[in-house]
């Protein structure tokens, strides 16, 4: 069930209600209604999204903004250029103020600067090139395969492009080992980078059902988890505690959670 109170990132984590299940368990209950549905003769379909999901792209955003601030540098105070090279992937954000801010800039310096750099940066993060950069979750892979063989159609739903991004996304899927290139895995990306996530992610959804029944979604964001929630009330939808923006979203009662995908991470 979902409220009509909407909340942003923190206070959303905060007023959900969570199912009291570690990670473990909570893998372990979707691994199982695959089997489950299997033994009945159905086909489960479970949904994953990319980045900051499966994906972690804090060394997509730290490598484009080490070249921004070679780039830029003639537009931008020593002491910031100082700072972000010297910035940890651990402390890289949603948002490029976030991150700023977690370098050491002053609130008000990082919008600042944020807006000098946000072109620079959305010009080469949601391109091909930048995608290499990106390095899977340790779990994630071997989790979608764990699934795969059990029997899971592996449906990756991400709000990527398909003109931007699909020669990127669909090599790093192979590079890491994910399920891809066989029977019962597919890729949908948006066919446009200004189509609005929720609308695609929701379509895609509805689109599928004729695949199987709907075990799982796995989903960072807040505003594309409730909406999928809502829409298929019957499946396990399940929020990866990564990073996340600030778009409002309703509050979800009985969704699941989990932080990570390895016990050795």
């Amino acid at each position: 069930m979902t409220s009509d109170l909407r909340h942003s990132r923190h206070r959303w984590i905060e007023a959900c209600d969570f199912h009291p299940l570690d990670d473990r368990d909570v893998l372990q209950l979707v691994h199982q209604r695959v089997v489950e549905l299997g033994q009945a003769d159905r086909q489960g379909v479970v949904l994953l999204d990319l980045d900051s999901t499966l994906y972690e792209v804090a060394p997509r955003t730290l490598r484009i903004l080490h070249e921004a601030i070679e780039a830029l540098c003639d537009r931008l105070p020593p002491d910031l250029c100082r700072r972000i090279r010297a910035l940890e992937e651990g402390r890289v954000g949603y948002a490029l103020h976030e991150t700023l801010r977690a370098a050491g800039v002053a609130a008000e310096e990082a919008l600042g600067f944020s807006d000098l750099l946000r072109s620079f940066w959305r010009e080469r993060f949601f391109s091909n090139r930048y995608l290499p950069y990106d390095r899977p979750y340790p779990g994630t892979a071997q989790f979608v395969r764990e699934l795969y063989d059990a029997g899971a159609c592996i449906v990756y739903l991400t709000g990527r492009d398909e003109p931007g991004m699909r020669l990127g996304t669909e090599a790093n899927l192979r590079r890491d080992g994910f399920a891809f290139d066989q029977p019962r895995t597919h890729l949908f990306m948006k066919d446009h980078p200004d189509t609005d996530d929720l609308t695609h992610k929701v379509g895609v959804a509805r689109a599928i059902q004729s695949m199987g029944t709907l075990v799982a979604s796995l989903e960072n964001e807040p505003r594309n988890l409730a909406g999928l929630f809502e829409a298929f009330p019957g499946a396990l939808h399940i929020f990866v505690q990564t990073i996340c923006s600030e778009h409002p979203a309703p509050i979800c009662r009985g969704i699941y959670r989990v932080r990570r995908f390895s016990v050795n991470a």
